[in-house]
């Protein structure tokens, strides 16, 4: 199966949703500037603009190059509207920083670099962007040990973006139909409590006011739409942080602090965390719940259809992939694209006042949920089930 090609018209035709008349600029390493240049060759058949490439070393700009069309004659050198894809290198947990836990806990650089820092809140959105993983030899190699790890890799990606279906591309975007409606399902019940449940998590959330349950299709400025990633697999919500009791059991290994923390058990009262144990890694929870306040409470919770064949790794090495197999809670910071007015807010410390929103320096995500996962949605009125058995309910 021609699985690049197929990846390549889903990230130009629905994650970016590429117009004629558009630049489109691509930041990647050398490692993939090969896969970049194929991507830029074939948007710029659609664009008719150059479209840029720049080359990154260790976040070092090293090169700038623009690539034409073949098959079309440009209709401009340049354009005022603009459009960002990243080619994603993965992140291995062979190559984090060797320093003590609590080292990295202080330091916003090292939090980055473990892939546990919350980003900003308040920066606006000026142009559509995605980012593309993909599947290189340096990546497969980490995570398969098999003959052949860039197809078992392909492989992955086919599972989780539909390629295989025979009525590909039209199969994704019936996923993406799929998930807008549960969506919007979710919205006009106005229910703001979740019970979610399964063998051993029972959990009660509630989500944040003003705010709403969405998954990654993006509108800017109300006209224009894209998916900053294509693995857009979940419905997530921002969760008021002085309500959450229960508790929480994960399902998968996850890594914090760039340790490896294994079937940890979380207590909630009050919306923080008052307990907690863990198989292996309960250290890495310790310092990290000790980062801030907000570090104790989740703030952000996405509902994931169950993929029990996908291999239960601690990281697939790409945040977009990871948050697409299983669902998970993040300790510490929430996410202000959630919330409505968003543009009245001066500062995150205004956003957090006004709104209960968890803007803690700390992101960590925790997985839970399996076959046996129940979700409903309740008020004083009654209740609405969202998912059974690790799956949807249309």
């Amino acid at each position: 199966m021609d699985y690049q090609n197929k990846y390549i018209d889903l990230i130009l035709g629905v994650s970016l949703s590429l117009q004629q008349g558009e630049a489109l600029s691509i930041n990647t390493s050398e490692r993939n500037l090969e896969f970049a240049q194929i991507v830029a060759q074939k948007a710029s058949e659609i664009t008719l603009i150059p479209v840029s490439i720049v080359l990154i070393e260790e976040g070092i700009v090293k090169d700038v190059f623009s690539v034409t069309p073949i098959e079309n004659e440009l209709i401009s050198e340049e354009s005022l509207y603009k459009v960002l894809l990243r080619i994603e290198d993965p992140f291995l947990i062979e190559e984090f920083p060797k320093v003590p836990m609590k080292e990295i806990a202080s330091s916003t650089v090292l939090l980055q670099a473990v892939r546990n820092l919350g980003p900003p809140q308040l920066t606006k959105v000026v142009a559509p962007w995605a980012v593309a993983p993909v599947p290189s030899l340096f990546w497969a190699k980490s995570l398969f040990q098999t003959e052949n790890p860039v197809d078992d890799m392909w492989a992955l990606f086919a599972r989780l973006l539909f390629l295989d279906e025979p009525n590909f591309p039209f199969s994704y975007t019936e996923h993406l139909k799929k998930l807008n409606s549960m969506t919007k399902r979710m919205i006009q019940s106005n229910k703001k409590y979740l019970h979610i449940k399964d063998d051993k998590t029972d959990l009660y959330v509630k989500l944040v006011h003003n705010s709403y349950p969405r998954h990654k299709l993006t509108l800017l400025e109300g006209t224009r739409v894209f998916m900053p990633t294509l693995f857009n697999h979940g419905i997530s919500m921002i969760v008021e942080t002085t309500y959450t009791h229960g508790k929480l059991f994960s399902s998968r290994p996850f890594l914090l602090l760039g340790e490896l923390v294994e079937e940890a058990q979380l207590v909630f009262e009050g919306g923080k965390v008052v307990s907690f144990e863990a198989k292996r890694g309960k250290k890495a929870l310790e310092v990290a719940l000790q980062i801030d306040e907000g570090a104790l409470r989740i703030g952000l919770m996405s509902l994931v259809e169950e993929k029990s064949v996908i291999a239960h790794l601690p990281t697939f090495g790409s945040t977009p992939i990871d948050e697409s197999v299983t669902s998970f809670i993040t300790l510490g910071m929430g996410e202000s694209n959630h919330l409505r007015e968003l543009d009245t807010y001066g500062d995150e410390q205004e956003l957090s006042a006004k709104t209960g929103l968890n803007t803690s320096v700390l992101k960590g995500r925790i997985p839970f949920g399996n076959n046996f996962l129940a979700v409903d949605m309740y008020d004083d009125e009654g209740d609405i089930p969202i998912m059974v058995n690790g799956n949807f309910i249309q």
